[in-house]
């Protein structure tokens, strides 16, 4: 990924000066993930950040209602059912905070998600428990250290896919800039930012402090 270029912006009310990335990456995702509830950590914000970000090749083919099974990322794997994922630390954090990271990587390891599905031969509903990711990370990190990540590809088309309507446009998803969700320096906000996005065009939502 490119280093960002951060440009100030001037806030109308308070004349605050914001510095916001001149170069901007813009995510697609479902809302089934950015309606999501969970209690991440920063880091582990930033990781997820980047796991969808590497899969915006097959969320944009989704978003024209097209395969992204023919993708080299799901082909490489076509006789696993997981796919593979290289994120560079950089885009998480920096090598001294490494053994932070190793920790949160290890415990969003072990969250495990829903997913329901209907069996193709019985027809029967079912759901399957699984594991978020795994992840296979050096001992020690330098500037260049990438993290692999493992998902199951049954957890991927539920990061991947985007609704359609009845004449084919996709519906039901966020578009955010990756650069200021991942410049976030507290948990929340880029988990608001993402809402925020997602609402933009329909008036506003309210959120729940309590």
């Amino acid at each position: 990924m490119k280093e960002k270029e951060l440009k100030p912006f001037s806030t109308k009310k308070k004349k605050k000066v914001v510095m916001l990335p001149a170069i901007k990456s813009y995510v697609y995702q479902p809302n089934r993930v950015t309606n999501a509830v969970y209690d991440y950590s920063l880091i582990q914000e930033r990781l997820f950040n980047a796991v969808i970000y590497y899969l915006q090749d097959a969320i944009k083919l989704s978003l024209k209602g097209e395969s992204y099974t023919q993708l080299a990322l799901f082909r490489e794997f076509e006789q696993q059912q997981f796919i593979k994922i290289k994120i560079p630390l950089k885009e998480i954090s920096i090598p001294q905070h490494y053994d932070q990271i190793k920790q949160s990587i290890k415990q969003l390891a072990s969250v495990v998600i829903e997913i329901p599905y209907n069996d193709e031969i019985t027809k029967e509903k079912r759901v399957i428990y699984k594991g978020l990711l795994s992840a296979d990370v050096p001992q020690e990190a330098s500037r260049t250290t990438h993290i692999e990540i493992e998902i199951d590809k049954r957890v991927a088309k539920l990061l991947i896919e985007i609704e359609q309507n009845k004449t084919g446009q996709p519906i039901n998803y966020t578009r955010f800039v990756y650069e200021i969700a991942q410049n976030a320096t507290n948990k929340y906000t880029s988990r608001i930012y993402k809402l925020i996005c997602s609402w933009r065009k329909k008036g506003g939502f309210t959120i729940s402090l309590g």
